[in-house]
C-alpha cells in the first residue's frame, strides 16, 4: 500500500482568504452544510452570507458568534468576546442575551 503522507514536514501557515474561497466552492459542491465560525466570520460583520470570487459563503454572523462563545465560558473565548463587545458598542448595540 502506498504512503499518503507528504514526503516532507508540513508547515502550519494562516490560511489565505484563497484558500477559503476554495474551501467553501468544494463544500457547496458537494451540498455541505456549513457555517464559517472564527476570525473570517468576524472579518465578515454582519453578514450571514456572502459571495467571493462567485462562491456563496455562509458566515456566523457577531450575534451568533457571541451566543456561541459566552455560553461556553472558555477561557480562551474571552478576548473574542471583548473584540464582539467593543464591535457592538461602536454599532450602538448591546450583545445578545445567552
Amino acid at each position: 500500500m502506498a504512503n499518503d503522507r507528504p514526503s516532507e514536514e508540513l508547515e502550519p501557515r494562516e490560511p489565505t482568504v484563497e484558500n477559503l474561497r476554495d474551501l467553501c466552492r468544494r463544500l457547496n459542491e458537494r451540498g455541505a452544510k456549513y457555517v464559517v465560525v472564527g476570525g473570517f466570520a468576524i472579518r465578515a460583520a454582519n453578514y450571514n452570507r456572502r459571495t467571493m470570487d462567485g462562491v456563496a459563503i455562509p458566515f456566523a454572523s457577531p450575534r451568533l458568534l457571541w451566543r456561541m462563545k459566552a455560553a461556553t465560558r472558555r477561557e480562551k473565548d474571552a478576548a473574542d468576546l471583548v473584540f464582539l463587545r467593543q464591535w457592538f458598542v461602536e454599532r450602538g448595540e448591546d450583545p445578545p442575551r445567552v
